[in-house]
């Protein structure tokens, strides 16, 4: 950040120098080269806390980089984004998915209950879960660490893993189905750690988009 981005706008100035409109300048500049908003933010940080470094030695008054993060933000944007369900609307779908759609009802309790992507919901494998020894044992959760995007089998948006805590009424849920699965078997040893928790009718990966469509 230093050597990139500081110092070929700041270093042949005294502190004392630099003023806000040279910042606000050299905050437009990286901008308009395309560069990401997130990248000018750090360097901006770098910046504020040198300057506030000065102040503290007594060198400066006032610190030229002070409160202009407004300055890193993009334009708002007119596209319509996802709202999160209130607990009374998560109720009455989770309700109405039980009613028209029981077979699907499960993936739909981990949607809202774990916060999964679309992708990963369908690609979640049985050995992805760890159920813990009953309901009392808190070390129950899913570790989230595959995907499944433009038809593709692929990893986590971030490739990495994460661990998202299982509820109760959730692990419930997932258990019923994993009995179900091994009853469908001819043996209850069988290992169903590589199968998909949930899968289309004819026993494949389902579609997340026909999921979320229909």
């Amino acid at each position: 950040m230093l050597r990139q981005h500081l110092r070929p706008k700041f270093s042949p100035r005294r502190l004392d120098e630099i003023k806000r409109r040279d910042v606000k300048g050299w905050i437009a500049e990286p901008i308009e080269k395309g560069l990401t908003r997130s990248t000018i933010r750090n360097a901006l940080s770098i910046l504020r806390g040198i300057l506030n470094q000065a102040i503290e030695d007594d060198l400066l008054e006032s610190n030229a980089a002070a409160n202009l993060g407004r300055f890193t933000r993009a334009a708002k944007s007119s596209e319509v984004k996802g709202v999160a369900l209130t607990k009374t609307e998560v109720e009455k779908f989770l309700g109405a998915a039980k009613r028209v759609c029981p077979k699907y009802y499960p993936i739909f309790l981990l949607a809202v209950r774990a916060g999964l992507r679309r992708g990963e919901l369908v690609a979640l494998q049985w050995g992805d879960i760890q159920f813990a020894k009953d309901e009392d044992d808190s070390n129950r959760f899913i570790l989230v660490q595959h995907n499944y995007v433009r038809r593709e089998h692929t990893t986590t948006k971030s490739n990495k893993s994460r661990r998202v805590d299982m509820s109760r009424e959730l692990r419930r849920a997932l258990i019923k189905c994993r009995n179900q699965r091994l009853r469908s078997s001819e043996s209850t040893a069988m290992d169903i750690s590589k199968e998909l928790v949930f899968r289309s009718p004819d026993g494949g990966i389902i579609d997340p988009d026909n999921l979320y469509h229909r």
